[in-house]
């Protein structure tokens, strides 16, 4: 009965990381002097606003229409969705990681709470009710894992570049 009660369909897990990834937006901007700032202090001095803004846009875009499709064709499309689900997770260990590195509170560590507890319920919940299948968890996982390690490998490689 308590898992009845406590599950929620999929596609409003999806759609609650979206709305976590604005919130988390908002931490980003306003806590202790901004991650641009921190960004600019600690990596890349030529990080900006704008590249801060484009960048999300676009997450939020890719978020966004992943969830549209998924909602639309369903089954395999799941894996896309289920992806950025996984990927905002890994981000917040970057949080983590840069509280604990620089003893400064990283814009986003907070936030990063939601992304934990919505992708724990949806894989708790939702996996075992079959709305998606080993594989399906398993490939999102990996790529979300590659893809974080890559777009946060930017952050050191693009310095060292001169861009």
């Amino acid at each position: 009965m308590v898992s009845e009660i406590s599950r929620i369909p999929l596609r409003y897990m999806f759609w609650a990381i979206l709305y976590s990834f604005i919130i988390n937006l908002l931490d980003e901007t306003m806590m202790n002097g901004g991650f641009v700032e921190g960004v600019k202090t600690h990596f890349w001095a030529d990080f900006s606003s704008d590249k801060f803004f484009l960048m999300n846009g676009l997450f939020i875009l890719f978020i966004t229409v992943s969830i549209l499709i998924y909602e639309r064709r369903g089954g395999r499309w799941v894996v896309f969705p289920l992806f950025w689900s996984m990927e905002r997770t890994f981000n917040g260990f970057w949080h983590v990681w840069w509280t604990l590195a620089f003893l400064s509170y990283s814009p986003g560590l907070v936030t990063s709470g939601l992304f934990w507890i919505i992708t724990y319920l949806l894989v708790k919940e939702n996996y075992r009710q079959g709305d998606f299948t080993r594989r399906q968890l398993l490939t999102a996982t990996a790529t979300a894992l590659v893809f974080e390690s890559l777009f946060l490998g930017l952050f050191l490689v693009v310095p060292l570049l001169g861009a």
